[in-house]
């Protein structure tokens, strides 16, 4: 069964692994933990409206495919409030969790990524992890949190260009 866990701060899954050392460079004391999953995934967005449409779309996909506890994590709080308002009108049991939330009953979240310090996930997808939203060492270590919570399945949603360590990343 799969829950929502805490986690070591250096425990990750080999699924983000590459994406993490990417991130963090002084990344060595890294357990890495051997779990079934897919490859990440990198999605280019035009828009805002555009970038939304692909999460509503991968939730569902994660759902059918049996995830339980799929995240969609953001970089500030903030973010976090307005995408839940986006869209939780079109994904039912769809549940915000900010400073003020008590519990989480494991099922389709929207998180920041400082709040997501410590939980892991069946399903994450990081939204906007543009170079205009992650462009400094602070940005790329929330970046490295968000994408390290995913278990099985990471999904990167970029408005416009990529941070430069996740293109290069994925350009190999």
């Amino acid at each position: 069964s799969s829950n929502v866990t805490d986690v070591e701060e250096y425990d990750i899954s080999n699924i983000v692994s590459g994406i993490d050392v990417a991130l963090i460079n002084d990344i060595k004391d890294a357990f890495v933990v051997d779990r079934p999953g897919a490859t990440p995934e990198l999605m280019g967005a035009t828009s805002e409206s555009n970038a939304c449409a692909s999460v509503v779309k991968l939730v569902k996909e994660a759902k059918r495919a049996g995830y339980k506890s799929i995240a969609i994590v953001t970089k500030t709080n903030k973010v976090a409030a307005s995408l839940y308002d986006k869209l939780s009108k079109k994904l039912d049991t769809l549940h915000l969790i900010d400073d003020n939330t008590d519990g989480y009953n494991n099922e389709t979240c929207v998180i920041s990524a400082f709040n997501s310090k410590g939980l892991e996930f069946d399903y994450v997808i990081v939204y906007n992890v543009s170079d205009k939203e992650y462009n400094n060492a602070l940005d790329n270590n929330l970046l490295y949190i968000a994408c390290s919570r995913a278990l099985h399945d990471l999904k990167l949603i970029s408005i416009g260009k990529p941070n430069k360590k996740i293109e290069k990343y994925f350009k190999g």
